[in-house]
């Protein structure tokens, strides 16, 4: 678990094996659930994998093996301001993907499929790698790109 400065809940961490290596200043986890909270912008991130392994730091995660990384809107509970947050849905499903915590960025080099879901139905794109920028929300599909986008049903006359 990681705090935040006034004492809230930012990052946990569980998984079934935990083994950190002082000499290479690395946490490797198994069978990884990692969940990030933040107030600020009103999200919660969870992310999955096999193999997670991350710096003593934790501004760098590599996730591996039946990847899975959805973020949400998240109310705080607590109550202490969060703004609520009209974000849609985002999944991001792959074999392979490294969070760079402080450029708030996730990338991975091999095929991935990103779900965004709204009111108005769910978008699945699919490319051959990635790199998603949390704060513009901004998803970058490089490589073979397959997208099928719900339709938008407007009023008539639009």
């Amino acid at each position: 678990r990681r705090y935040a400065a006034d004492g809230a809940l930012e990052t946990v961490l569980r998984g079934t094996m935990m083994e950190h290596v002082p000499a290479t200043q690395t946490l490797t986890v198994e069978q990884a659930q990692l969940e990030r909270l933040s107030r600020e912008e009103g999200t919660r991130l969870h992310a999955s994998a096999h193999t997670l392994q991350t710096d003593d730091d934790r501004t760098r995660y590599f996730l591996q093996g039946d990847v899975r990384v959805v973020r949400e809107p998240w109310r705080d509970p607590v109550g202490t301001g969060a703004k609520r947050n009209a974000t849609p849905r985002l999944t991001l499903e792959g074999q392979t993907l490294t969070w760079h915590t402080q450029q708030r960025l996730l990338e991975s080099d091999q095929p991935v499929r990103v779900t965004r879901s709204t009111a108005r139905g769910t978008d699945v794109l699919r490319g051959d790698r990635m790199r998603y920028d949390e704060r513009a929300g901004v998803a970058e599909l490089d490589g073979q790109v397959r997208a099928t986008l719900a339709a938008h049903t407007g009023s008539s006359g639009q």
